[in-house]
């Protein structure tokens, strides 16, 4: 197994990078395929593009191939298209967690929420200790204005990987919005710990600290 983002070798038992918390890829993955999505850096977007469409149009019995050009599409904001993609490729490979972390992402992006809450749900049942899905899954609670799902899920993340900037970020976020000044203030300055030139997190501290200030100001007269 083999985490791309940390560009080292893992256990052939782990499915997730133990550093980053990113899935592995796995050996059986076709190398051609993975040659073909270097189009990204390596070449113009259209011709990236159009390379990623071939080769899913050659290997429809791929799912991997209609998993990156389902990617593709989502980038290039073709989102029910990619939704196709994703749905195809599940076909053929029902239980691939990338494949149902993407349709998920797919259907937030589209506020259908409800929808994209139930496949996160599922995804959980297969990869529980999936850390990415945990942060999507908060966010979706979130938005849903189902706070106490959201703190849950934020900070079951972040325990699973401490450094992922973004659960800190919207756990704070959470806290701010309840009323939890403290707990807010350290996430956000946990945030900080990980990203110093954070400003969205600075912004909000301020914010939260003059909260605080008045809220002491008001108990000090009485």
């Amino acid at each position: 197994m083999y985490c791309t983002k940390c560009n080292v070798k893992r256990p052939q038992s782990h499915m997730y990078c133990f550093d980053c918390g990113a899935l592995l890829k796995e050996d059986h993955q076709d190398e051609h395929l993975w040659a073909t999505m270097d189009y990204v850096t390596k070449a113009p977007h259209e011709s990236y593009f159009n390379k990623i469409k071939e080769y899913a149009e050659r290997h429809p019995e791929n799912p991997y191939a209609q998993k990156i050009f389902g990617n593709a599409l989502f980038h290039t904001g073709n989102l029910i298209e990619a939704e196709a993609r994703y749905r195809a490729a599940l076909d053929l490979d029902p239980t691939n967690i990338e494949l149902l972390y993407d349709l998920c992402i797919v259907l937030y992006y589209q506020a259908r929420l409800t929808e994209a809450l139930r496949e996160l749900q599922k995804l959980l049942k297969v990869a529980p200790e999936y850390s990415a899905a945990h942060y999507r899954i908060g966010l979706t609670y979130y938005h849903l204005g189902q706070f106490d799902e959201a703190i849950y899920h934020f900070k079951k993340c972040a325990s699973l990987t401490p450094d992922y900037e973004m659960a800190h970020f919207h756990l704070g976020i959470v806290y701010a919005k309840t009323g939890k000044v403290e707990e807010a203030i350290n996430e956000f300055n946990h945030q900080l710990d990980i990203d110093l030139k954070d400003s969205a997190c600075r912004h909000h501290l301020e914010d939260l600290f003059v909260k605080k200030w008045k809220r002491e100001e008001a108990k000090a007269e009485h």
